[in-house]
């Protein structure tokens, strides 16, 4: 039983670990710092924390499933397939992105874009509100 208990703890910290350090500088992190200065700072980090726990367990239950599942071939054709695809990606955003801009001027523009769609909304609501009390009094 010691030995199924320490492979689970060893795999969990591998996957932990995996997970931080390929999370701090992406656009998750970013979203979280605005956050962060715009909401409570406990809500946002039990929440961060808690979609990092989420996302760890399910990937170590991918993980865990995953070689079980498919053939070992297919997942190595797989991961070169998605390797260079997301690789591609990167490299097209890299390109594609503006001189100067960083990720954290996009996700900044991205929350004030959604800030006034959600404004406008509240106020659009607040309106009808108050014509349907004003029409019903």
């Amino acid at each position: 039983m010691s030995l199924s208990s320490s492979a689970f703890i060893e795999g969990f910290a591998k996957s932990a670990s995996m997970t931080v350090v390929s999370e701090i500088g992406d656009k998750t992190f970013f979203i979280a710092a605005v956050m962060a200065m715009k909401h409570a700072r406990s809500a946002v980090f039990l929440g961060a924390w808690l979609a990092l726990a989420v996302m760890t367990a399910l990937s170590a239950v991918v993980g865990s499933a995953a070689p079980r599942l498919i053939d070992p071939a297919t997942t190595r054709a797989c991961a070169t397939a998605l390797f260079f695809v997301f690789g591609a990606r990167a490299v097209f955003e890299a390109v594609g992105a503006s001189d100067g801009e960083s990720e954290l001027t996009e996700v900044e523009a991205e929350f004030a874009t959604r800030g006034q769609r959600t404004s406008t909304r509240m106020t659009r609501s607040s309106s009808a509100a108050a014509k349907t009390r004003g029409g019903s009094a």
